[in-house]
């Protein structure tokens, strides 16, 4: 279980606007909801959140194929550097869907041009 049709149909989601939005928002959670809750195992990608939305009467575990090793995180923040001529920026996000707001990520890149 990776994707939530409620956040993604959901009123002001920034990810999926058409006119059957609304319809789309009624019907696929509780579809959803229906088909895992009757699944004899699901596999959900959060620990909590969709596993509370969505429950398996059954076998569930939460699981993420990220592994950051310490090395990955910092101990301190690196310094904004307002003059620099370019910048790395990583995201897992599709321009399709609007998930995850890399459209803000860009509109503020923008605005630091």
């Amino acid at each position: 279980m990776t994707g939530d049709p409620y956040e993604a149909f959901a009123p002001g989601a920034m990810s999926i606007s058409s006119p059957e939005a609304n319809f789309f928002e009624s019907i696929y959670p509780k579809l959803l909801r229906k088909d895992l809750f009757r699944g004899t195992a699901v596999a959900y990608v959060t620990e909590h959140t969709l596993q509370e939305r969505y429950p398996c009467a059954n076998f569930s575990v939460g699981v993420s194929d990220v592994d950051l090793p310490n090395e990955a995180f910092l101990n301190a923040a690196r310094s904004f550097k307002a003059r620099q001529k370019s910048y790395t920026i990583v995201t897992i996000a599709s321009l399709a869907q609007l998930y995850k707001a890399p459209d803000v990520l860009i509109g503020f890149c923008e605005s630091m041009s």
